[in-house]
């Protein structure tokens, strides 16, 4: 596992030598390093991989959230569906197809015994579950869909506030100017 976040850091400090002399946006570049992490350990492929399911993921709480509060009519919904039904439906539809195609791509894989470590993963514990021989301890494929886009979406917001909180806190300069910009506004 560590392999894999160290290959990750790597690329990533690659991209920052092309920044060299420029600014650096460490949102987006922590986001993509986060992402690519949790790519690489959970589910065993890297970041280009599950870059559709993390913008799907991202653009389907968007349409939520932009939503929530929207009056709705039980039982009409089913018969008139707005952009917004329709917009959610066609995401959620892709973000599952990517995921399956995901998944039989890792189970073709563990079959042919092409996957050094296809248990160790996250993905690897899940289809192992879902294989399982006692039925009581078994989870269904619609299980792994939804685990999976848990951990994808949940996994990489903390993940990334979690190093962008890390990375300013060890920067001394960066906590002396922000100080000093509040002390000015105030």
């Amino acid at each position: 596992m560590s392999s894999a976040m160290i290959t990750s850091v790597e690329i990533m400090l690659q991209r920052w030598k092309s920044y060299e002399g420029k600014e650096i946006e460490m949102y987006e570049e922590f986001r993509l390093l986060t992402s690519d992490v949790i790519s690489r350990t959970a589910f065993g492929n890297d970041y280009e991989r599950g870059q559709n399911i993390f913008e799907m993921l991202v653009r389907l709480v968007e349409l939520v959230s932009d939503n929530i509060y929207k009056l709705r009519f039980p039982g009409i919904s089913k018969f008139f569906k707005t952009d917004y039904q329709i917009e959610l439906d066609i995401i959620d539809s892709k973000a599952r197809n990517n995921i399956i195609e995901m998944i039989k791509e890792k189970e073709r894989k563990m079959m042919t015994g092409k996957e050094d470590n296809s248990g160790s993963d996250f993905l690897g514990l899940l289809l192992k579950a879902h294989h399982d021989a006692d039925d009581s301890q078994r989870i269904s494929i619609n299980t792994i869909i939804d685990e999976c886009k848990t951990f994808y979406f949940a996994g990489q917001e903390t993940t990334n506030s979690l190093v962008q909180t890390m990375y300013l806190g060890s920067e001394f300069t960066y906590i002396t100017v922000s100080k000093a910009k509040l002390f000015e506004m105030v």
